[in-house]
């Protein structure tokens, strides 16, 4: 820091006789600086420097390339609680206009209209492409009725009128491998042609008969995900290529203009699929998904301390189609990247806990930079808008165990539970424990159960937790909640559970809302086909929230969320260098040469504040930066704030600002009338370099 010219021009006789103490002397000093605009930090070398070049072009973002997936079951307005924002404000707040829809692996049950209908002047309620009485989503009682019409979904209409009222760019994804699923038992699957006719036939709906123009268009959902998932089987690699160079030809016949894209969900899948001869002419973007924070059992601390890359399945497809031999050097110029599913979820069986909170808020954030870094993604979608227990979020949570002989722990081990079906013992075994000295093992086929409803109240929000093994990953083997009407025997009103997939102790959570009315009997449950663990379960009042999330119960965001839509409101036409720093800092830039606005980014993942100095280069700065912080208390602050705060002075293309603890601080600067260009060699994506007229990629 360099004192004003001015002050530097004063006689030492003169500042001697005027100021005979050092006291009154420093006194002047820190007026000066005040008035000069600097404020503590630039008392001393700051903690972290960042240089922002606005000429220094990473990439275009004028296509404004992130966005969500939408959840056709759950996102519908008649699902939400009274006094909720609609899901189209919710959205405009969210500012992710690539919306993808009906979702992720849900896609592949779903029909936009029925077959009946095709070619569809209206596309009116949609179907289950895939359905039966145990076959979920039709069979789950909140979504269905295990035929083929779903309960309250968002229609393709209505998430087209929300889509074009916001200005979204929709990412439609088709069902596909559904056709290679086995039949449930009293339901249906379709075949390959059905599922390739229903995909041209919506291509017809929505871009001829609608006039609607979208652009891009997936051929299924996760199609190599092992063990198969409820929406359908994995045909192999040579049989998806074949297939998709028939949905490409047919569908590009309705409307030549679209975009095609296949699915993969490794690396070595993405190899495979490009090697096939024509599948490179065929398609246009490879679609991957990423789940970075895996088996992150520090939690936020593997974070803080370290500097994960967040960005490492796009760069792997980015890799794949520059090294693909069977693909043309036009074809590997035209092929993007998109991240059409992404979040800080931690699959692993004792992983991070998957609550959103600030600590996955700033991961969430720091994800979609790093990812944007990569010149060959064209857009990001957040997974997802909800999940399917969203209503339940409610904290806190109570401290009462409601289950009665959680731990088995009794004298008499079973007391509380009965005995349903199969054969239950008690083992005392170490490993086979997960905590106390005893465990219930059920041998083969079996299932204990408790009843619980004098345990429950109407209308209110429930936690439920379990510790549990199988002995082998075959058959089924799960816990689960039923409320019913009229007894024991009567009808399910509502039915949650989760899935055991784990040979080793894993804790499960289950989460749900009570009706007002209806049910007169509930009982938790644990079914197994194989020889299974149980321990340590609880049922508590109330449930975090979930990081599956970027919308609440009542249609704002929480952190997560919040994460998002700042870099959704604060995006530029190009992102810009922003370098320096150190590793307990994330910094980025945008800008926008129309209006010559720079905007920087600057994340705190530390847990204590550090003061930072913002160089400016190419940039003729403002006299003051506007400033928005999102800031909590802890990294496991569920709410966390976000606000304007003043203004930062600006000296000499230089600001000087301290960062609070686990923060990110947005900071916007409006320049004079715009006079700096980017520079086209430094495109990648798209080439070549636009002006701010540009229309989108």
């Amino acid at each position: 820091m360099s004192l004003p010219a001015t002050l530097l021009s004063v006689p030492r006789s003169w500042l001697r006789l005027n100021f005979p103490s050092l006291g009154a002397l420093t006194s002047l000093l820190a007026v000066i600086l005040g008035l000069v605009g600097v404020g503590a930090p630039s008392a001393h070398a700051a903690d972290d420097t960042v240089t922002v070049d606005v000429t220094r072009v990473i990439r275009n973002l004028t296509h404004h390339p992130t966005g969500v997936n939408v959840n056709f079951l759950t996102d519908a307005d008649a699902h939400r609680l009274p006094g909720a924002r609609s899901l189209q404000t919710a959205l405009l707040d969210l500012a992710a206009p690539h919306l993808r829809y009906p979702g992720g692996e849900k896609s592949d049950t779903y029909y936009f209209a029925a077959p009946t209908s095709w070619p569809a002047t209206s596309a009116g309620a949609p179907k289950f492409a895939r359905y039966g009485p145990s076959q979920w989503p039709s069979s789950d009682t909140r979504f269905g009725n295990g035929g083929d019409t779903p309960l309250l979904p968002l229609s393709f209409d209505a998430f087209m009128a929300i889509s074009n009222a916001i200005g979204g760019r929709p990412v439609i994804v088709v069902p596909y491998d559904c056709a290679y699923a086995a039949t449930p038992s009293g339901g249906s699957t379709p075949t390959l042609q059905e599922v390739k006719d229903h995909a041209v036939e919506w291509v017809r709906y929505a871009n001829i008969t609608k006039g609607w123009a979208i652009k891009y268009w997936e051929i299924g959902n996760e199609t190599d995900i092992i063990p198969a998932s409820y929406g359908g089987n994995d045909p192999g690699v040579n049989q998806y290529a074949t297939d998709v160079i028939a949905f490409s030809q047919a569908m590009k016949a309705v409307d030549p203009n679209i975009k095609i894209g296949i699915n993969a969900l490794s690396q070595a899948r993405i190899d495979a699929l490009l090697a096939r001869p024509g599948l490179g002419a065929a398609i246009d973007y490879i679609s991957v998904h990423a789940y970075p924070t895996y088996n992150w059992t520090s939690g936020y601390d593997t974070f803080r301390t370290g500097s994960p890359n967040l960005a490492g399945m796009v760069q792997q497809a980015a890799t794949s189609i520059h090294n693909a031999s069977a693909l043309s050097a036009a074809d590997k110029s035209r092929i993007q990247v998109a991240l059409t599913e992404f979040n800080a979820i931690d699959w692993a069986p004792n992983g991070w806990e998957d609550v959103n909170d600030l600590g996955h808020g700033l991961v969430v954030f720091d994800m979609i930079g790093q990812n944007l870094s990569e010149p060959k993604l064209d857009f990001l979608q957040f997974w997802n808008t909800r999940w399917i227990d969203n209503d339940a979020a409610s904290v806190p949570l109570g401290t009462t165990n409601l289950i009665a002989n959680p731990g088995f722990e009794l004298t008499r081990e079973f007391d509380g539970w009965t005995l349903d079906r199969g054969n239950g013992s008690i083992t005392p075994t170490a490993a086979d424990i997960h905590s106390g000295t005893k465990a219930a093992q059920i041998t083969g086929a079996g299932g204990r159960s408790q009843v619980i409803t004098s345990a429950l109240s109407a209308s209110s929000v429930y936690t439920l937790k379990f510790w549990a093994k199988r002995s082998v990953n075959s058959g089924y083997t799960g816990l689960g909640v039923t409320l019913k009407n009229g007894g024991s025997g009567g009808s399910k009103i509502l039915e949650s559970s989760a899935t055991v997939t784990s040979t080793v102790w894993q804790e499960y959570t289950i989460t749900f809302v009570t009706p007002a009315s209806g049910y007169d009997y509930a009982e938790i449950w644990f079914h197994t086909d194989v020889t299974a663990q149980l321990d340590d379960v609880s049922l508590v009042t109330g449930a975090k929230p979930s990081i599956n999330d970027a919308l609440d119960r009542t249609n704002h965001l929480p952190p997560a969320g919040r994460a998002l839509s700042i870099w959704g409101q604060f995006t530029g036409d190009h992102l810009v260098s922003a370098t320096g720093g150190t590793d307990n800092i994330r910094s980025y830039a945008v800008h926008t040469p129309s209006t010559n606005i720079t905007t920087a980014f600057l994340l705190n993942k530390q847990t204590v504040s550090r003061t930072a100095q913002v160089n400016l280069q190419n940039f003729t700065a403002p006299s003051a930066a506007q400033r928005w912080e999102l800031s909590g208390t802890s990294p496991g602050d569920f709410t966390p704030t976000w606000s304007q705060k003043t203004d930062v002075s600006v000296t000499t293309s230089t600001l000087n600002l301290t960062l609070p603890p686990l923060s990110i601080t947005v900071l916007k600067l409006d320049g004079p009338d715009p006079t700096v260009a980017c520079t086209p060699q430094q495109y990648a994506h798209p080439a070549p370099c636009p002006d701010a007229a540009t229309s989108p990629p």
